[in-house]
C-alpha cells in the first residue's frame, strides 16, 4: 500500500539467453502505459486515480515470445482513517454483527461491527429504527448507561456501490443492588409484553411496506415474522420492510417475540392489502375543426 502523495514502485526481474534481449511494457487495467517500456515502473505523487491493477508484458522479438507476469494491484492508504482504498468496486457486505447484550446501569456498552467493500463503506447506526446522529464509526460506544438506553440498535452501511443494514442488536439495562445481586429492573416482565404491535395497511403494488413490533422484557428479546402462519426467514427484527410491494405481499402478517428463556409472546394479526394502482386520466388532446 501506498500513501496519497507518496512514491509506488513495480518491478520484475527476467533472464534469457544472452543471444537475445527482453523487451517491456507495463499495463494499467488492460491499457498499455505509453513510455513505461523498462523493467521498473514508478508513479509519484500517488493520487486516488491511482488505484488500479497493473501488469508487464514481455517479449523477446526474435522469438516471436510474449508472457505477462500476474497482476499487482495499487492499494492506496488514506492516513486519516487506516483504510485502504482498492481498484475493486464492491458493495459492502457485514463480515461481524452486532449482539444483543444486558448490561447494568452506570457501565459502558460497545457495539461493534465489521464490513467489507470498496470503497470502505460509511457508517450509520439507528436505534428504535431513529438516527443517531454523530454515530458514523464502526463501534458504538454507550457511557454510563440508563434505563432509557434500551432498545433496539442496528447499524447501516453504505459505499457508492450499494449499501445494507446489520442485524438488530437488543439492549436490555439492569440494576444491580447494594448487594451485588443483579436484578431485572422490577418493572419489566419475564416474558415478553408487546407495547407496539404491527398495523393493517392498504398500499398500492409498488408502494414499500414498514411493519413495526415492539416488545418488553427482563430478558434479551428475539423477533419473527410470520405471513399467513409462515415464518419469513430473513425478517429478525422489530421492523419489518418490504421495498415494492405487489399481490404476492397481500395477506396476515404477525410477530412473535420471544427471550431467550424460551418465553415468547404473539403479536396482534395486521391485515396487509394490496391495491392496484390507479390508472392516469387520459389526456384530451386539442380539438379539431
Amino acid at each position: 500500500p501506498t500513501a496519497i502523495g507518496g512514491t509506488a514502485m513495480f518491478y520484475v526481474e527476467a533472464r534469457c539467453d544472452y543471444r537475445y534481449s527482453i523487451a517491456y511494457q507495463w499495463f494499467r487495467n488492460k491499457q498499455r502505459i505509453k513510455g513505461e517500456t523498462g523493467p521498473k515502473l514508478r508513479i509519484e505523487n500517488v493520487t486516488m486515480e491511482d488505484r488500479a491493477q497493473y501488469t508487464c508484458r514481455l517479449s523477446i522479438k526474435e522469438q516471436n515470445f510474449h508472457k505477462f507476469t500476474n497482476w499487482c494491484e495499487l492499494l492506496i492508504l488514506d492516513s486519516s482513517s487506516g483504510e485502504y482504498w482498492s481498484a475493486k468496486t464492491e458493495a459492502p457486505v457485514i463480515v461481524n454483527q452486532p449482539r444483543s447484550k444486558t448490561i447494568c446501569v452506570g457501565s459502558t456498552i460497545r457495539l461493534i461491527l465489521n464490513a467489507e467493500g470498496s470503497p470502505p463503506p460509511a457508517y450509520q447506526w439507528y436505534k428504535n429504527g431513529v438516527l443517531i446522529v454523530g454515530s458514523i464509526r464502526r463501534e458504538l460506544e454507550l457511557k454510563n448507561v440508563d434505563f432509557a438506553d434500551m432498545g433496539s440498535y442496528c447499524c447501516a452501511v453504505s459505499n457508492q456501490h450499494g449499501g445494507c443494514f446489520s442485524n438488530t442488536a437488543e439492549i436490555q439495562v439492569i440494576e444491580q443492588t447494594s448487594d451485588n445481586h443483579v436484578s431485572a429492573q422490577t418493572s419489566l416482565p419475564s416474558i415478553p409484553l408487546i407495547q407496539v404491535h404491527p398495523q393493517s395497511k392498504q398500499l398500492y403494488d409498488g408502494s414499500a411496506l414498514h411493519l413495526e413490533c415492539r416488545a418488553i422484557s427482563a430478558y434479551p428479546i428475539q423477533y419473527e415474522w410470520y405471513k399467513d402462519g409462515r415464518i419469513l426467514t430473513h425478517q429478525r427484527g422489530p421492523l419489518l420492510n418490504i421495498s415494492a410491494v405487489n399481490s404476492f405481499h397481500a395477506g396476515q402478517y404477525s410477530c412473535r417475540t420471544f427471550t431467550t428463556e424460551g418465553m415468547d409472546s404473539l403479536s396482534q394479526l395486521a391485515q396487509v392489502t394490496v391495491l392496484a394502482k390507479p390508472s392516469a386520466p387520459p389526456t384530451q388532446g386539442p380539438n379539431l375543426i
